[in-house]
């Protein structure tokens, strides 16, 4: 009787028993997990942070298009690439009523954004021959940033691009050899009076930097390479550059 009386008296304890088991056996391989993620989690934030990843501007692929803006919140509307240069995209848009070419240079190349921005408004630029300029914008979009030039539209490209398509005839090659000359003729002239104009090297003059109006006459472009020289003043250094 006393050995009934034991066992009956231990039943619930060995059912308590178990049910911690059964708890503990679903409980530690759930906590154990959550603690493995959340070390491995604490881990990688700390190599991340320990070893950032590394991005150079100078790097990025030419070929790399940046995103048009928001057609709805910004005037001048990016239609379609039409180049790709050393240093930017170039874009058709449109502004307002009016189509416009867009130069839109990542923040790496800033420094040549500056240089033709300089040379188009700290200089007389106004010229038959010479690409027109319309204006400069910055835009920035959270981390990416990206700089505009905007010029006049020529719907006929470059003149590389152009003769690739195009077959000249004689008066149509005189008109074009004609009308780079006059610009080239206009940089490397100091204009003095109250429209000061000093004398401006292009450096990079080439078919590609070359633009066909619509009368076939030419007129220079892409400044980004430009150096004025100072009346009087010693070239320098630079001189032997000068292309």
């Amino acid at each position: 009787m006393v050995s009934t009386s034991s066992t009956t008296r231990d039943s619930p304890t060995t059912a308590k028993n178990k049910t911690i088991h059964t708890l503990l056996y679903s409980v530690v391989p759930i906590f154990g997990l959550a603690v493995l993620l959340v070390f491995g989690f604490f881990m990688y934030h700390r190599h991340k942070t320990t070893f950032p990843t590394r991005v150079f501007g100078e790097e990025e692929p030419l070929h790399t298009i940046p995103p048009s803006p928001e057609l709805s919140v910004r005037p001048i509307q990016l239609v379609e690439v039409i180049s790709q240069g050393q240093f930017g995209t170039v874009w058709k848009a449109n502004y307002l009523q009016d189509v416009v070419a867009v130069k839109v240079f990542p923040i790496s190349h800033k420094s040549a954004w500056v240089c033709e921005k300089d040379i188009y408004t700290a200089c007389n630029m106004k010229h038959e021959n010479i690409l027109k300029f319309v204006g400069v914008e910055k835009h920035t979009d959270g981390l990416y940033s990206e700089l505009w030039l905007i010029t006049e539209y020529q719907e006929n490209g470059s003149l590389g691009d152009y003769l690739k398509s195009h077959v000249l005839n004689w008066p149509e090659l005189c008109s074009m050899a004609g009308s780079m000359a006059s610009g080239l003729s206009y940089l490397h002239t100091e204009v003095p009076g109250a429209f000061f104009k000093p004398v401006i090297a292009h450096r990079d003059f080439k078919s590609k930097n070359i633009l066909v109006k619509k009368d076939l006459s030419c007129c220079l472009s892409d400044f980004g390479l430009a150096m004025k020289f100072q009346s009087g003043g010693d070239p320098g250094e630079t001189h032997g550059q000068v292309l």
